[in-house]
């Protein structure tokens, strides 16, 4: 998490929500932004795919917002995107 916990791999400290442990690929957890990749890879099981919406589900209704970034994305799109939902949060304040 960008500014948050980290455990001793380096890896980002997992969130608490509703209950579970939570990992995220990159959380600004202020803001209360989640930021995941969503690969081919990781969702080449069913299971992952069901996993991965019930943690956006729950992250969601958690009142964080989701940003899903695919490699089709690009760098430029996925930084617009974050800047997008940081100045959404602002408008919410």
């Amino acid at each position: 998490m960008a500014g948050g916990r980290r455990d001793l791999s380096g890896r980002a400290a997992p969130l608490i929500i509703n209950g579970r442990a939570r990992r995220l690929d990159l959380a600004l957890p202020e803001p209360m932004i989640a930021i995941e990749y969503q690969g081919i890879d990781a969702h080449d099981d069913p299971s992952a795919v069901i996993e991965d919406s019930l943690r956006t589900t729950e992250l969601q209704l958690a009142g964080w917002l989701v940003v899903l970034i695919t490699k089709a994305t690009g760098r430029g799109r996925a930084v617009e995107m974050v800047r997008e939902a940081l100045a959404l949060r602002q408008q919410q304040t």
